[in-house]
């Protein structure tokens, strides 16, 4: 849907493709801390704390996206281009979106 969007927007695959890109990795960010508990909600301070190791593959990722999005050479390599900083907050809320539809799921299930 936002690919969509941004394409109608810019009339830019390019950047179109690199948002949607970012989408699926910010879903697979926010999905990362549904997984810490898989039967009780996420939604607390606990599955935020005790995992290093999540914090690393986040960090990880997060500098991968920047490169993939504002390197000129993965520019050039990939296909991508780099987005305005406004275009984060879409991608961040899409991601939360997808922590928040998972956390229903759960809830829904252990009904």
């Amino acid at each position: 849907m936002l690919f969509n969007h941004r394409l109608s927007a810019w009339e830019d695959i390019e950047a179109a493709g690199t948002v949607a890109v970012n989408i699926l990795a910010a879903g697979e960010l926010f999905y990362l801390f549904n997984t810490r508990f898989l039967e009780s909600s996420s939604l607390s301070a606990k599955s935020f704390r005790g995992n290093s190791k999540a914090f690393l593959a986040i960090d990880v990722l997060i500098l991968f996206q920047i490169g993939f999005t504002y390197l000129e050479t993965a520019n050039r390599l990939l296909g991508t281009k780099p987005l305005p900083a406004a275009e984060w907050g879409w991608i961040l809320g899409a991601g939360l979106v997808v922590f928040l539809l998972v956390e229903l799921e759960k809830s829904s299930s252990n009904v």
